[in-house]
C-alpha cells in the first residue's frame, strides 16, 4: 500500500540501487496510450527499481506508484513560470494518502 508518513517520507520502494546507482528514471513525453502501456508494463517488471516522469499529475501519480514506480517526478505539473502551485502540490498529496 502506498502512504505518507508524518514525516512526509514516502515508504515505498529503495531509493537507490545496490552499489550505490541511481534509480533509473521512465519519462513518458508521448501521450499514445501504446507508450503509456509500455511505461507501465516496464515499472511492473521492475518494481521500486523504476521512477516514472512525463506527465505525471494528481489523477495518475497513485497508478504509476502501484504499478511499482519508486517516486514520480512531478517538477512540472507543481511549478508554472518558476512558481510553486500550492493548489496542485495539495491536489497531489490528498490524492497519495489511502486511508486503511
Amino acid at each position: 500500500m502506498n502512504r505518507l508518513e508524518h514525516k512526509g517520507r514516502c515508504t515505498r520502494g529503495p531509493a537507490a540501487l545496490s552499489g550505490g546507482l541511481q534509480v533509473p528514471r521512465v519519462i513518458h513525453f508521448a501521450r499514445a496510450a501504446l507508450y503509456r502501456a509500455t511505461a507501465l508494463e516496464a515499472l511492473r517488471a521492475w518494481p521500486g527499481g523504476l521512477q516514472m516522469g512525463g506527465g505525471v499529475n494528481a489523477s495518475n501519480a497513485m497508478e504509476y506508484l502501484d504499478a511499482g514506480a519508486s517516486h514520480v517526478i512531478v517538477t512540472s505539473y507543481v511549478f508554472r513560470e518558476g512558481r510553486l502551485e500550492e493548489e496542485r502540490l495539495a491536489e497531489l498529496v490528498c490524492h497519495s494518502i489511502q486511508v486503511e
